[in-house]
Parts: C-alpha cells; structure tokens; sequence
C-alpha cells in the first residue's frame, strides 16, 4: 500500500520553540513556524499523531555550568519530555523520538538551507528546524546533496 505522506517533524525546542513539517514523498516543507508555547506545541504535536504516521527529530538540551549561568529556562526540557512521551506511547509513530545533538547545525549551513529554498529570514529557531531536519534527511539517505550542494561557498 502507498502511503500519500509520510511526514517527518523536526523540532529546534525551547521557550521559542521552532518546527517545521516536511513530507518525505513529495520532498516538500508542508508548513513551518515557531510557537511560543511549549505546553499548546505539544497538544498540537499529539493531534497530529492521530492523523497521520510520524518520525520527530528534535534537538538535545544539555545542562551544563554555562546553562545554569545564562538563565533557567526549562522550556526545552520540558517539550522534549512532552515529544518522547508522544512518540513513545504512540503505535503510530514510525520511530522512537530522534534527538540530535545541537552541534549538527553546523553541517546544515544558512547556504544550504538557502539553496533549498528553505531559508526564513529573520526566524533563527524555525531555520535551526530546517537544520535539523536537513541532518536528519542527510544522515538516513532520504535527500541527494545536489539538492542543497549549490549552496556551499
């Protein structure tokens, strides 16, 4: 049976939360964002699961001595919480929860995301989304570097 999506949602967590949607048949961003509300994300992510079969990819949080000096904001601990117990009790998940490392950014660079015609001027958490979701596309084999290989310097 041929599935008509299959969706993939990658999520940059935290008090401004970015995300974007992308579909794997197609090849393409189905709709992106950032929301302000970790607590209403996560009710709109668990909905989405009851329509359609799903892998979410979301970036780590670490806490370290440099976190505990810059602020206490719990925001992207919380959500990621939120997202592995979705995927987690969820059957229609593909997969588990895919977290990332924050340090995959760096491979998916503003050209790239550029070239693919994906760049959001002026949105950093729904770019480092789309980073993310470039990481993970690249890392299972599911986009051609020609998509995005113009974009390097």
């Amino acid at each position: 049976m041929h599935e008509l999506i299959k969706p993939v949602l990658a999520v940059d967590p935290g008090k401004a939360t970015g995300w974007v949607m992308y579909d794997v048949v197609s090849e393409d961003i189905l709709c992106s964002g950032t929301h302000n509300d970790f607590k209403t994300f996560g009710r709109r992510v668990e909905r989405t699961f009851f329509q359609n079969k799903i892998t979410v990819v979301c970036e780590d949080f670490k806490i370290t001595q440099e976190t505990i000096r810059k602020a206490r904001q719990y925001e992207s601990l919380y959500l990621i919480g939120i997202l592995y117990h979705i995927t987690h009790n969820n059957p229609r998940v593909f997969n588990p929860l895919v977290i990332q490392s924050r340090n995959i950014k760096s491979f998916a660079t503003d050209d790239k995301l550029k070239a693919l015609g994906w760049w959001t001027p002026g949105n950093n958490h729904e770019n480092d989304a789309k980073r993310h979701l470039l990481a993970y596309l690249w890392q299972t084999k599911q986009i051609e570097a020609e998509r995005f290989i113009d974009g390097e310097s």
